[in-house]
């Protein structure tokens, strides 16, 4: 009978979120590992780049860590700070902390052989390595601040920040006008920390406007195991008719999005809009003046301040330059390699036209399943040399394992094993989703949350625009039973002793079906 593999240790790139998740499950597969991370704490751009008012976009039962919560769990869209200080927690109930190096930026990933790696990192002012049996990549995707400079700006009178870091004092929007340059989250969040600190107006200017996605239909997609894209997006085209957005629907392709962003969950963007507190213009910029921003077509948007939000560079081309010999990922393996993996924020988050139906809208959930499968790959590579070429390849990880995930779906749901991980998983996320926000809780909290803009933008209340529908009830009492039935099904599997190499059969699928 062949032999299971154990590797002695393997490197995970990165202390964020995604590297703390990862080597929560390699110590459950008894996997050695060392954490390398640049920064002096983990939390990743969460620390380096959230603002104080960040906060997580999605219901927090997707972005939970696994551990217990003794003080209660944590609060919905979870805040920078008490997220950061649950990340440390975790680190430290799990014994995590001990096998991070702070203060270590990888510079350079060197093949040995086909199954070992030489790790270059600088640390405490020296060039240091270090030898390893595997990878796990989880640098990020937002390593560095896109930096711009539009014709004129030296001659504008107020502010220019780019909204991230704290770069920008709350205290400053009181009675101003802000033009935001850029639409993706960090252009958002800033929009509602402007006009919820006073600001009378935001104008949101870029060549493309994205998709934003009422708080509801995330609920509803997170809350099932397995979504349908098409019925989700019409209930957010309600939103759109009834917020004056309906430009927003140009990104939508029938019923697949079409764009390389995240689509950002919010309500407030609508309600600003449908008040007149904020507006998009669809242009680029010409030139600034002293006291406004003068786009392509000669339209001058007046602003006391300026936000830049124009993104990050991309983590592909700093990944490439750390492992010159990359040639392609297939799904999440690097050059078809069983031991080594880039776990990387999808460009975009799993609805296009290649997928039919969306399993999460969490990064965080991605993670678990990717570094699971991982350390399956790891135990067992042989089997896994199989799979792997089939898989759809890209030469970006982040348009690769997010465009391709239905395609993906039917290859990984052809193995037992990953299938039952991938139920159970699922099965406990809708089960946590419907626990914390069923029987219209989750309404009634967005519904709160909405008076309270409505009173922070000095307006007169607005209702709601979604309801709870009646067979709501229905659907949530019967998703629970079919929950209880899956985690009762597939108890949480120990990956080593569990998974046994005649145990996994592979049952090939084409990547193009």
């Amino acid at each position: 009978m062949q032999q299971l593999t154990k590797p002695k240790k393997i490197a995970i790139i990165g202390a964020g979120f995604r590297g703390i998740t990862a080597a929560k499950i390699f110590q459950d597969a008894g996997i050695e590992f060392v954490i390398l991370d640049k920064n002096d704490a983990t939390g990743g751009v969460w620390r380096t780049f959230a603002n104080q008012s960040s906060y997580v976009q999605i219901p927090e039962p997707e972005y939970r860590f696994d551990m217990d919560y003794p003080n209660g769990l944590p609060s919905e869209f979870t805040p920078r700070d008490e997220i950061l200080a649950h990340a440390e927690r975790f680190i430290n109930v799990h014994g995590i902390g001990k096998h991070i190096i702070f203060k270590s930026e990888v510079f350079s990933i060197e093949d040995i052989s086909d199954s070992k790696y030489r790790v270059y990192y600088k640390h405490d002012n020296a060039n240091k390595s270090l030898e390893v049996d595997g990878i796990y990549y989880a640098g990020g995707r937002l390593h560095k601040r896109r930096t711009v400079h539009f014709p004129g700006e030296k001659n504008f009178q107020g502010l220019i920040r780019y909204g991230i870091s704290d770069d920008m004092p709350i205290s400053e929007y009181r009675g101003k006008k802000v033009a935001i340059i850029g639409c993706g989250a960090f252009a958002m969040e800033n929009a509602r920390t402007a006009l919820l600190n006073g600001a009378t107006h935001v104008t949101i200017i870029a060549k493309t406007i994205n998709i934003v996605l009422p708080r509801m239909v995330m609920f509803w997609l997170n809350s099932m195991r397995l979504a349908p894209v098409a019925p989700l997006l019409k209930m957010s085209w309600k939103m759109y008719d009834w917020a004056g957005t309906n430009f927003m629907k140009e990104n939508l392709d029938g019923f697949s999005i079409n764009q390389r962003t995240v689509p950002i969950i919010s309500d407030f963007i609508f309600l600003a809009h449908k008040v007149g507190k904020a507006e998009f213009k669809k242009d680029s910029i010409d030139f600034i003046d002293s006291n406004s921003v003068v786009t392509s077509d000669g339209t001058k948007i007046e602003a006391d301040i300026i936000l830049k939000c124009v993104g990050f560079e991309g983590q592909m081309d700093v990944f490439k330059q750390v492992y010159p010999p990359f040639e392609a990922v297939n799904w999440i393996w690097v050059n078809k390699k069983t031991n080594f993996v880039l776990d990387q924020d999808p460009e975009f988050g799993m609805t296009t036209k290649a997928t039919k139906l969306m399993t999460s809208g969490s990064t965080l959930l991605l993670t678990k399943i990717a570094a699971r499968v991982f350390a399956m790959s790891l135990i067992n590579p042989s089997k896994f040399e199989q799979i792997i070429p089939v898989l759809p390849t890209s030469q970006n990880a982040g348009y690769n394992i997010s465009y391709h995930m239905g395609s993906l779906s039917k290859l990984l749901v052809a193995n037992k094993d990953i299938k039952k991980f991938i139920l159970r998983t699922s099965a406990k996320k809708s089960k946590s989703m419907i626990e914390k926000g069923g029987n219209g809780k989750y309404l009634e909290f967005c519904k709160r949350e909405w008076k309270q803009q409505c009173e922070a933008l000095g307006v007169e209340e607005v209702e709601y625009p979604f309801v709870f529908p009646w067979w709501i009830l229905l659907w949530e009492n019967w998703q629970q039973l079919v929950n209880r039935f899956f985690l009762a099904a597939f108890p949480e599997q120990n990956i080593v002793r569990d998974i046994q190499p005649e145990d996994v059969e592979w049952s090939f699928i084409s990547a193009e079906s």
